[in-house]
């Protein structure tokens, strides 16, 4: 009687390894039969937990195996990540990587991607085997993107100063959105790709989109030099012999530089090849134009971004060349400045692309879009001369 209740109660096929003897009682082919539904269960959890690409969860019992998986300092971080390949090559070459593959230590640390050191070594005309021959200045660079203490995203608030163990530090700032980025010395911004990386017990990493750079640029020379994609409007001061302009360290201006590929078309526009064409023409119209054009670029007084975002639509700023001003609108949907010239250089409208690098500590560089390109036709009412830069 006791089988004929069991066989017709569905008993659960035998485990593995188990031989069902047909003599187990009610209640031990009970346990079997929860046991085979708990592994379906687990089975089940686990396919889905595959297919929506989340880690397994773990009790406390199976945490100290789970955490044998995962990165214990941030030197196992980024060698675990492909994208960190470079920066992992450079704290070797440093001699970092014992420093940096310390456990129980609080820090964290920004890490650029390879794109971003791609990036890096384009506006320093190098590569990362010039680089490493100067061990000092890589280690200062790797460490200033290293901050004391464990930082999440939480931790990165608008305004505050991130300590770093280069012993200087990098400001936060917030985007339009809110979302938190930070400035270098230089003025340099770099942004988020990934955050809260996690390297148990205390460290976290955060992978960035630019190197960050820690030596604060003395002059106008030093500010554009550094940044290849601006030689071209680097190229035009120079043509025009503006040393003092170039090499002072209290110029009291504001720089609105135009990429190369800004001045390219305005070359092109002008029909000419290059800067040092217009600065050698015998022809004054078009020497000229390059003294106008320069001018229109160069603001009188140091404004920084929040200067003209607070004066957006309600102020005009003057520019060296003196039928030249400017006004701007903030873009609602990008959180990017407008340039609108009025005057000589009319319906011409550009965009700051980046803002506030120092160029020493009484001077700025937006870097703009496009060339607020003033007409020749105004050439003999407007002064042009290298006099019209205040030092």
């Amino acid at each position: 009687m006791l089988l004929l209740g069991t066989a017709s109660l569905g008993a659960a096929p035998a485990a593995a390894g188990h031989t069902h003897t047909g003599t187990e009682s009610p209640t031990h082919d009970a346990h079997h039969r929860r046991e085979a539904g708990a592994a379906a269960q687990r089975e089940h959890a686990t396919r889905r937990r595959e297919a929506a690409g989340r880690p397994e969860r773990v009790g406390r019992r199976g945490l100290r195996n789970h955490l044998q998986h995962y990165p214990l300092s941030l030197w196992q971080l980024m060698h675990q990540r492909a994208e960190l390949a470079t920066l992992t090559n450079l704290v070797q070459e440093a001699g970092l990587k014992d420093a940096l593959d310390e456990m129980q230590v609080h820090q964290t640390m920004l890490m650029p991607s390879d794109d971003a050191f791609e990036a890096f070594f384009a506006e320093l005309r190098s590569n990362a085997t010039e680089l490493a021959q100067y061990k000092d200045m890589l280690q200062d660079i790797i460490l200033y993107h290293v901050i004391n203490g464990t930082k999440s995203t939480y931790d990165f608030v608008q305004g505050t100063d991130l300590q770093t163990e280069s012993g200087q530090t990098i400001s936060v700032r917030a985007d339009w959105s809110g979302m938190p980025y930070f400035r270098d010395a230089a003025g340099n911004v770099a942004h988020l790709n990934r955050t809260n990386l996690l390297a148990p017990p205390s460290a976290f990493g955060h992978i960035i989109d630019r190197v960050l750079f820690p030596f604060r640029p003395q002059t106008v020379d030093e500010a554009l030099s550094f940044h290849a994609e601006l030689s071209t409007f680097y190229d035009a001061l120079q043509a025009l012999n503006l040393t003092q302009l170039l090499n002072s360290s209290n110029a009291n201006v504001t720089l609105l530089a135009p990429t190369n590929a800004a001045m390219a078309d305005a070359l092109a526009e002008l029909n000419a090849t290059s800067v040092w064409e217009l600065a050698n023409s015998t022809n004054t119209t078009s020497e000229g134009i390059l003294w106008r054009l320069v001018n229109v670029h160069i603001l009188q007084g140091v404004h920084s971004r929040d200067d003209m975002y607070r004066a957006a639509g309600v102020r005009y700023f003057r520019t060296c060349n003196t039928c030249v001003s400017f006004y701007v609108e903030e873009d609602p949907r990008t959180g990017l400045m407008e340039v609108f010239a009025v005057g000589n250089a009319q319906d011409r409208h550009a965009t700051i692309v980046r803002s506030d690098l120092v160029a020493g500590d009484h001077a700025l560089v937006h870097v703009v879009d496009a060339v607020l390109l003033p007409t020749t036709e105004w050439s003999k009412y407007c002064r042009y001369s290298a006099g019209t830069v205040h030092m």
